[in-house]
């Protein structure tokens, strides 16, 4: 209950700003913040997110290419559209996904080198337009401006193996190696969800990178699906002594 309070006074301040201040308005660091909270697994419900997208964008940084603060609105706007995937509002749905889309692209054109924001381009067009072609060339992006970066990681891995079957075997083995990358890291629950997303015909290519990750690892990471509860069935699969 307090979180949320906040989160209404954060809006709240931030449309006063907009209203009173006038470009430039200093309000424009909630909008980083906020999006730096989300990104961190904080969660918001939709109606405490959706004023801070009524700020006018000439209140950030006064409209100019600050990609902070894009980056913030981009988070804000795939965060609402992820709430309404989960909660299966068809009428309203493809509209806050095209809203995420503008927000996207908008912090692209400022910063083409985002990684973050070619996943969210990626996840956007696929559940607009369908995962395929070249769509994954936007996922591909990701990868490629931002490959080694852990945050990122715990986000696309899931996301990349929702579409899993439809890929190149190139793009495949650039998700298992990054699944692979989660395991060893101890990052459970995003390879949890990343396991059960691949289709059980695609499993055996996930399973098999076993041997090159560390026994202790791997049987940690086999516990951690098993505490869970997961369907997956890994009795065809022993861990490998080392």
């Amino acid at each position: 209950m307090i979180v949320r309070f906040a989160t209404l006074l954060l809006a709240a301040a931030c449309l006063l700003w907009a209203g009173l201040a006038g470009p430039p308005a200093v309000g424009a660091n909630a909008m980083s913040q906020l999006g730096k909270r989300i990104a961190a697994g904080e969660t918001f419900r939709a109606e405490l997110l959706e004023p801070m997208l009524e700020v006018p964008e000439q209140t950030l940084a006064g409209g100019g290419c600050y990609s902070a603060d894009l980056r913030g609105r981009m988070l804000v706007a795939t965060r609402i559209a992820e709430l309404a995937l989960e909660a299966s509002q068809v009428q309203t749905l493809n509209l806050r996904l095209a809203t995420a889309r503008t927000q996207v692209k908008r912090l692209l054109a400022c910063d083409p080198y985002d990684s973050l924001g070619w996943l969210a381009l990626y996840w956007t067009t696929g559940h607009l337009d369908g995962f395929g072609g070249s769509v994954f060339d936007l996922l591909a992006m990701s990868y490629r401006t931002g490959p080694l970066e852990g945050w990122i990681a715990f986000r696309r891995n899931p996301q990349a193996a929702f579409a899993f079957a439809e890929m190149s075997e190139a793009m495949q083995a650039r998700i298992v190696g990054e699944w692979r990358h989660l395991v060893i890291a101890a990052q459970h629950e995003p390879a949890a969800i990343a396991l059960d997303r691949v289709a059980p015909a695609y499993r055996q290519a996930v399973r098999n990178d076993r041997d090159r990750i560390p026994a202790v690892a791997w049987a940690t990471g086999w516990q951690f699906l098993e505490r869970r509860g997961s369907s997956i069935d890994v009795t065809d699969h022993p861990r490998r002594q080392r």
